[in-house]
């Protein structure tokens, strides 16, 4: 049995690791989307913010 997972293992350890970077990579990139994101929401708000304050003064 040992032998038989040793064997699977030798054979497809190239598409595992290789399966691994592609979803770590996507992840990643996903991730970095959702904080730029986020970045140009926050920047939007504040200089809408800033404008309506500048219009009350």
């Amino acid at each position: 049995m040992v032998w038989v997972g040793w064997q699977l293992w030798q054979e497809f350890n190239p598409y595992i690791y290789a399966w691994f970077r592609k979803v770590g990579r996507s992840t990643i990139a996903d991730y970095q989307i959702q904080i730029g994101e986020l970045s140009i929401q926050f920047m939007l708000t504040k200089a809408q913010e800033l404008y309506q304050h500048g219009e009350n003064c």
